[in-house]
C-alpha cells in the first residue's frame, strides 16, 4: 500500500510545485539544441524551429488539459534531447498555458 501511495505522489510531483511562466518563456525562446532538420545537423534548433504560435491556437491541438500539455512539453524535451530539468518543463508548460492554452492549472 505504501508503495502505491509513493508512486502516486511521484507521478503528481511534476505538477505539484508552482511553475514560473516567465522563466518558461525565456527557456522556450532561448534554449537551443542540436537536431537534424531536413537532413542537416543544426546546432541552433529551438522550440520555434518546429512550432509557430498558430500551432498552439488551432482547434485540433493535441493538448486538451493542463496535464496533457505538460505531457507534450516533456515529450518534446525527451524526444529532442533538449536537456531541461523537470522544473524547467513545468516552467515552459506554465508559459505555454498562460499565453495560449489557458487551461485551469492542476
Amino acid at each position: 500500500m505504501k508503495a502505491r501511495v509513493l508512486l502516486f505522489t511521484l507521478a503528481l510531483s511534476p505538477l505539484a510545485f508552482a511553475a514560473d511562466a516567465e522563466i518558461g518563456k525565456a527557456l522556450y525562446d532561448e534554449t537551443e539544441f542540436t537536431f537534424k532538420v531536413n537532413g542537416e545537423l543544426r546546432e541552433d534548433v529551438s522550440c520555434s524551429t518546429c512550432h509557430a504560435a498558430s500551432d498552439y491556437t488551432r482547434a485540433e491541438r493535441k493538448a486538451t488539459d493542463y496535464r496533457a500539455l505538460h505531457y507534450w512539453v516533456d515529450a518534446c524535451n525527451h524526444r529532442m534531447d533538449v536537456g531541461w530539468f523537470p522544473d524547467e518543463v513545468d516552467d515552459v508548460t506554465a508559459y505555454l498555458n498562460r499565453e495560449f492554452y489557458k487551461f485551469p492549472e492542476e
